[in-house]
């Protein structure tokens, strides 16, 4: 007697159709097949693209269309039936197959990427992220005031932008770094990662943004200073690498890369690490005995 194979999980996008007249209509949502049979109904419940559509769209109508189909396909109605109701103001594509397991994850990016919708979790995600690198500029900001506490001579500046530091405008030029140190010959631009507060996904994001604002702001400086003027110092801090593989990896990637387009990179549990950046702060003004 053979095994039976569970059929393999699909989505159908769920378009809207305000006026079937004109076959107009925009993605809204995404209906989702797992593989036991299981349907779920995603949708964007403020209809953004809709309204952008069809202004004059009768949104309350919309929403009781969708929270019907929604409950019905949890309660395990025929699916085709459910949209033959509410047709041809709701339709769907073909179903499309999905070779990964059909997590939250899988369809919240589904619903991303064709409906435009940002889920909840991902904008917690998101909010964690940001709450995360706010955390993580004041605390280089104040390390770095540390280190500068006996040289005379330097302004610490936090969160500078780049039009700040090289005084070019443009629409990149809003950027932040961290911290900037300022003196008479030369201009500290400092930035980095905090593994205490970041987590491994959130730390190799925030290595990229920091490479990417790097390397814009070593462009800038043909545009105004020379290019000795400006220095740029990339930050680990908590640098001991945890057992945890993934912080591990997200340490040794943000050193090498980091190092890769800055005059000195740092890495906050090494003393000879922090000895340069004492001598570059103490060579930007002067030391107090």
């Amino acid at each position: 007697m053979g095994t039976e194979l569970a059929a393999p999980a699909s989505y159908r996008l769920v378009y809207l159709q305000p006026d079937p007249d004109n076959g107009e209509r925009v993605c809204v949502g995404l209906l989702f097949l797992d593989e036991r049979g299981r349907a779920t109904c995603l949708y964007d419940p403020s209809f953004q693209k809709a309204k952008c559509v069809a202004p004059g769209v009768d949104l309350d109508l919309v929403r009781f269309y969708f929270r019907d189909i929604e409950l019905k396909v949890v309660q395990g109605h025929d699916l085709d039936e459910v949209l033959r109701d509410y047709s041809p103001h709701v339709v769907t594509s073909k179903p499309r197959a999905v070779t990964a397991p059909l997590t939250d994850s899988v369809k919240d990016h589904l619903l991303s990427r064709f409906a435009g919708v940002e889920t909840r979790r991902a904008t917690l995600e998101a909010r964690e992220a940001k709450s995360a690198e706010l955390q993580t500029a004041n605390h280089i900001a104040d390390f770095v005031q540390t280190i500068a506490a006996s040289v005379s001579g330097v302004q610490i500046v936090r969160r500078p932008t780049l039009r700040e530091l090289t005084g070019v405008s443009g629409s990149s030029r809003g950027k932040r770094l961290a911290a900037a140190i300022y003196s008479p010959t030369r201009v500290l631009a400092i930035d980095g990662v905090d593994l205490n507060v970041m987590n491994p996904q959130t730390s190799v994001s925030a290595t990229n943004r920091i490479v990417h604002t790097f390397w814009q702001l070593r462009r800038l400086q043909n545009e105004s200073v020379s290019p000795e003027a400006v220095l740029r110092v990339g930050l680990v801090i908590n640098g001991v690498p945890k057992r945890d593989r993934k912080v591990r990896e997200a340490h040794d990637y943000a050193i090498d890369q980091l190092r890769r387009e800055s005059e000195l990179a740092v890495d906050t549990s090494s003393a000879s690490d922090v000895d340069l950046l004492r001598r570059m702060v103490g060579a930007a003004g002067s030391i107090n005995a």
